[in-house]
């Protein structure tokens, strides 16, 4: 699914058989242990279905009745503000039932009917809240089989991106859908949970000029009247309803062959006049569906596989509905001078992970929400896997390392979640998207990887596909499949990164006693970034237990090392106790260790400073690429906890930033980075200015501001960071000259400069802009059309550092002019005045903003002042937002981590203030 997570874990880098039986219903009673009155969805009335009208659902629907098979016809018309439909619906009951409950929002139902053993049933419905509808039988249904029958009509939205939602591109409208993860009850009344997996058959009336898509092939069309086509499309394998879409509107259809043993045939829908748009997807699609299918040694299990691009579906990236890839336009389709790098690399992993999904997630469906990372987390893991097969040189490795690195970075939060987290809200669904499913579950995937090796550990993952193929599972199903080709400790290795929150922190000391082999002593405990209290936080596993009581911060790890004058290969050892002892052989002491062999481990190492300059200097030699960035990575991540001086990582980089290595480039800027504004007093910002120009400025100046035939591929990637840093917080003069100049001939003519210098160029000019640059930009956002030219245009604006430019830009979200779902990525914030910004005009127009913005960005709302650094506007935020979270679905996580990201802020810049100031005040007197 999306990239949020925000879609994504698959940016980040940079930044789903017919003879098969469907899954079997839901026990009828409560599962073993289950507290009287509660029945196996933690709903309070239990046993009221035999004798009485139950009370309205919880979170879950009850269990006594369950669907089997649906039948779903729909008019669908582009450019109406609402659909219609009739929906048959064959019931499984296991007792007899007054009132059935279904999920539905936004739906009105005219007619319902329900058939039980050849008896019509009298029936009516009941007023269910905002997620559900209930249907009242007298006298009641009886157990066994039963067929309901619904007419009813629902919402097209023109702001949302989920449900049943209207797109307009080139003049033409078009309705998608998006249902993952609560939002089919917009389309459907049906059982809106993934453990319900069942067949659906799906008909639209559609205009008979427009091409309707959905997850099977089409079977027949014929004429409907008033020039409408009725389109029936075969019925799919077992799905869950989030699973279910379709698409309606004037699409041309690109083919893009057949891809697989199956021949499986590939189509790119696409907007009148683009076919030539989606030149990549035609090549790169079925190029990675040939690639998985080889891996994991099980064939494509759906019929077909269209690939349908959506003007606004930024918020996800993409979704993995079977047969039918939903995949956001500026991602998916560019005309041949924005097929840039980083076009190519994000389409592919982002299209590996949705065809992944077919697999896992599709073929093979969680059970509940609590698992989405059996989804999410496969297809990340399959999509680092897949990519580096098809495209060697794109340095995977470095990839799926810098996703891992995101996900720690949350991790090492007191709010982080668990991986298999308990799901008790609608909030805590909207929360499960993120870095922690998807980026550290695929960590953990790769990790026990490496550790098992690459054919034990996919022989167990093949049987776990297998044997539940076209069902749902459960985290335990995995791992039991894990404990067949690894033994119980393989299960107890994933079970420990799983079931509690953080982030390892190893440290190593070499101990080479008289008299004694060497050994390897290790020690392990939770890393915390530097707490609100100030200082540094590494919990050992009792301090754990106070700061965080829901896990005991004891990890077993395969800790996996390198030694100097060892062999090239690497040796791992599980270690399951706060401390262990590994024995190295006889022979003479090595002087140091690298405890992330590899780069798969999920855990950072600590190392004192002689072992780090050895890595990092004479030890280099012997470390792979992937390995030294590891290493770069651990110093960041030691410095956010207040482990390692700010001063002792700066230095470091002066010598890493002449490597020619562009990913160590990158790893460099990322800690110079790290020292944010706020961080900074006033009379040391000329002084770290000067230092990121003489440190970075010789680079960024010989590597321009535009791309140079036959450079390296990695190195242009890095230009934008490079550039960006020692422009704006160097204040390199003669780069951000050119950068206006750039910018000024970009908006006369955009053909004027290459597609992947446009960002870095107009960020670098809007940074140092007045209002007159603004007004230019606003001016060409207004005439432009192309959405890759809008999303351009409208990063610029938010980049301008003047608070009265700032606020003309974060006001666009209040307007008209711009469609809410491209316009509020303006309300994200750079840094704490834009934050401020921000801020202010959220509590000018709360009301305002929750009115129009999509359910789904409101939650994020809180997430507004996460750039704020100061105690004061912490109190502000959560005294404005705490009152109002009952509006805002996913906001009471999204507050606590704002709150965090402030708190962390201010203790950062107290807990490491002084050895900022000594290095810089040094390094200033050096030069």
């Amino acid at each position: 699914m999306r990239c949020l997570a925000l879609a994504a874990a698959i940016i980040a880098p940079l930044i789903a058989a017919s003879c098969a039986p469907p899954s079997q219903p839901p026990p009828a009673g409560p599962p073993s242990g289950a507290p009287a009155g509660l029945d196996g969805a933690g709903n309070e009335h239990a046993g009221e279905e035999a004798s009485g009208l139950a009370s309205q659902p919880g979170l879950r629907l009850p269990r006594t009745v369950s669907p089997e098979h649906y039948r779903v016809t729909l008019t669908v018309l582009p450019g109406d503000e609402a659909f219609s439909g009739e929906i048959e619906i064959d019931l499984a009951l296991t007792r007899p039932t007054e009132l059935l409950w279904l999920n539905a929002k936004e739906l009105s139902v005219s007619q319902v009917s329900v058939v039980s053993a050849g008896a019509r049933i009298a029936a009516r419905v009941v007023p269910g809240g905002e997620d559900h509808l209930g249907v009242a039988f007298e006298p009641a249904l009886p157990a066994g089989k039963a067929k309901l029958t619904m007419h009813y009509r629902g919402a097209v939205s023109a702001k949302d991106d989920r449900g049943v939602f209207v797109e307009e591109e080139g003049g033409a409208r078009f309705v998608f859908t998006q249902f993952e993860s609560i939002e089919a009850r917009r389309a459907f009344p049906c059982f809106d949970e993934p453990s319900f997996k069942v067949p659906w058959q799906l008909s639209l009336r559609v205009r008979a000029s427009e091409v309707a898509l959905s997850n099977t092939p089409v079977v027949s069309e014929e004429p409907a009247g008033d020039g409408l086509k009725l389109v029936r499309f075969a019925e799919t394998k077992p799905l869950p309803s989030y699973l279910v879409a379709f698409a309606v509107g004037p699409f041309e259809l690109v083919d893009a062959g057949k891809g697989g043993k199956n021949g499986t045939p590939i189509r790119i829908a696409v907007p009148p006049g683009r076919k030539a748009d989606a030149r990549w997807a035609k090549e790169a699609t079925p190029a990675l569906l040939g690639v998985l299918e080889r891996q994991l040694g099980l064939p494509y299990p759906y019929e077909k596989l269209d690939v349908v691009p959506v003007p606004h579906l930024a918020s996800f990236g993409a979704m993995e509905n079977p047969g039918l890839i939903t995949f956001d336009m500026t991602r998916s389709l560019a005309k041949p001078g924005d097929e840039t790098p980083r076009f190519k690399r994000t389409f592919g992993r982002i299209m590996a992970h949705e065809i992944a999904h077919q697999w896992f997630g599709n073929l093979v469906t969680s059970d509940f929400w609590d698992d989405i990372w059996l989804n999410e987390g496969f297809a990340d893991w399959m999509t680092s896997r897949a990519v580096a097969e098809w495209q060697p040189g794109w340095d995977e490795a470095i990839a799926q390392s810098r996703a891992t690195s995101w996900a720690m970075s949350e991790d090492t939060l007191l709010s982080a979640r668990k991986i298999r987290q308990e799901i008790v809200t609608k909030d805590d669904i909207l929360n499960a998207f993120d870095s922690i499913t998807y980026a550290k579950g695929a960590a953990v995937l790769s990790m026990a990887e490496a550790w098992l090796g690459p054919d034990r550990f996919m022989k167990g993952v093949r049987s776990y596909l297998e044997k539940h193929a076209h069902r749902t599972a459960r985290s335990d199903d995995f791992l039991a499949a894990m404990a067949e080709v690894g033994g119980d400790e393989a299960k107890t290795v994933l079970a420990s990164f799983l079931d509690q929150p953080g982030v390892p922190l190893v440290r190593a000391e070499i101990a080479c006693d008289a008299g004694s082999a060497p050994q390897l002593r290790l020690t392990q405990g939770r890393l915390l970034s530097v707490g609100p209290a100030g200082g540094a936080q590494e919990d050992t596993p009792d301090e754990a237990q106070e700061a965080a009581p829901a896990t005991s911060s004891r990890w077993s790890i395969p800790v996996c090392y390198r030694l100097d004058g060892g062999s090239s290969g690497q040796t791992c050892a599980v270690m399951s106790q706060p401390s262990a002892v590994v024995p190295l052989g006889a022979g003479r002491c090595p002087t140091w260790v690298m405890l992330q062999a590899g780069g798969t481990g999920y855990y950072h190492g600590a190392y004192d400073g002689k072992v780090l300059d050895r890595l990092l200097g004479r030890g280099e030699a012997r470390l792979s690429t992937v390995e030294r960035v590891t290493v770069l990575r651990d110093v960041n991540a030691l410095v956010q906890a207040g482990h390692l001086p700010i001063g002792d990582a700066l230095g470091a980089i002066v010598e890493v930033a002449k490597d020619p290595e562009p990913h160590l480039l990158q790893e460099a800027l990322q800690i110079a980075w790290e020292v944010r504004e706020a961080h900074l007093p006033e009379d040391l910002q000329p002084a770290y200015a000067r230092f990121v120009r003489e440190v970075f400025g010789s680079r960024a100046r010989t590597l321009g501001l535009r791309p140079k035939a036959g450079e390296r591929e990695a190195l242009g990637l890095t230009r934008a960071s490079l550039v960006e840093l020692v422009a704006t917080r160097g204040g390199e003069t003669a780069l951000v000259t050119e950068a206006r100049r750039l910018t000024d001939r970009y908006l006369g003519d955009p053909r004027t400069l290459e597609a992947e210098a446009v960002d870095a160029v107009l960020t670098i000019a809007a940074y140092h802009g007045d209002q007159a640059l603004f007004d230019r930009l606003h001016a060409a956002l207004r005439k432009e059309k192309d959405g890759r030219r809008r999303g351009r245009l409208l990063d610029a604006m938010g980049a301008f550092r003047k608070p009265e430019i700032m606020r003309q830009a974060v006001s666009l979200v209040l307007s008209d002019e711009l469609d809410i779902r491209e316009s509020s990525e303006l309300l994200s914030s750079h840094d704490e005045r834009a934050a401020a910004v921000a801020f202010g005009l959220v509590k000018e127009h709360f009301d305002g903003l929750v009115e129009r913005l999509p359910a789904e960005v409101r939650g994020y709302l809180p997430l507004v002042g996460e750039k704020l650094c100061d105690a004061a506007s912490a109190a502000e935020l959560e005294a404005f937002f705490k009152p109002r979270l009952d509006r805002l679905t996913g906001g009471p996580r999204h507050l606590a981590q704002a709150l965090e990201s402030i708190a962390l802020c201010t203790a950062q810049r107290d807990v490491q203030g002084a050895s900022l100031r000594t290095f810089l005040q040094r390094y200033v007197k050096k030069g």
